[in-house]
């Protein structure tokens, strides 16, 4: 998986749908470079070979059991778009983020792909086009 934890480091994804995806969660953002810390939000990037539970232990939160009573989900949302899916987590009054970004590819793991498939609603936007 990749993390990108400031905005400088999103040139360094090469895929460029992903890219320019973070790239304008980033501009919503309405931070300036000098504004941002490392603390404040992070994409992970998922990549074959992750699991939900290689997510959790480098979020180190709870992105796929719930710590709720009622055993509600964590997350914001999820969202679908073409070919990636956005899970959102918002960890405090401050603003303060974790997105998970998972291809929608075969190669990804099968318990993710289900999680975002079950959980996903239709995206309020459509990504930028090439």
């Amino acid at each position: 998986m990749q993390r990108i934890s400031t905005p400088a480091e999103v040139s360094g994804l090469e895929d460029e749908a992903i890219r320019r995806y973070v790239e304008r969660r980033i501009g919503e953002i309405q931070l300036d470079a000098d504004q941002w810390t490392n603390d404040f939000g992070q994409f992970f990037i998922v990549e074959p070979g992750d699991s939900m539970g290689s997510l959790e232990e480098a979020a180190a939160w709870p992105l796929f059991q719930s710590h709720f009573t009622d055993n509600s989900p964590t997350f914001e949302w999820v969202e679908a778009y073409d070919g990636i899916y956005e899970i959102a987590y918002i960890l405090s009054d401050s603003g303060q983020f974790i997105v998970v970004v998972v291809p929608a590819d075969h190669r990804i793991d099968k318990a993710l792909l289900t999680f975002c498939q079950q959980h996903a609603t239709k995206p309020y936007s459509s990504p930028p086009q090439p």
